[in-house]
């Protein structure tokens, strides 16, 4: 799901999920996994995610979400999805090293906020994002 390599003190991350990078259960923890390798090592000042896919990161896996919905303890599972979300990205907002995403295509929903967790603090105040929202899209 991951590629890892450190050159010039830049470490990079690609993503190999197809076809488009979804926010899997699988796609979270390894990305967990790759993140905890990483800041065990002090061989690179530099985070780079990027993607071999056409997507960067479209967001949530849909069929995982609709199994999650239908679930017996479906807001549980739920709860604990976004929270591991929640989590990897407050560990990569928390880094020390500086984080750079190269988003070359889409970035939908949680993909979009993977980028943004490497958008500097004082940028995000300053300009606007949007994520799209089901909510607004019911039939």
């Amino acid at each position: 799901m991951f590629a890892v390599s450190v050159s010039d003190r830049v470490a990079t991350v690609t993503m190999q999920s197809p076809p488009v990078n979804s926010l899997s259960g699988a796609w979270l923890a390894e990305f967990l996994r790759t993140m905890d390798v990483l800041t065990s090592r002090t061989d690179w000042n530099v985070l780079h995610v990027r993607s071999d896919q056409r997507a960067f990161c479209a967001g949530a896996d849909l069929k995982e979400m609709r199994a999650r919905f239908d679930a017996a303890n479906g807001p549980d599972q739920t709860y604990a999805y976004v929270a591991t979300i929640q989590r990897l990205y407050a560990r990569i907002e928390q880094l020390p090293q500086v984080t750079l995403a190269e988003i070359g295509g889409t970035a939908l929903g949680g993909g979009l906020e993977l980028a943004l967790e490497h958008v500097p603090p004082e940028l995000n105040r300053q300009d606007s994002h949007g994520v799209l929202d089901r909510r607004f899209y019911r039939h």
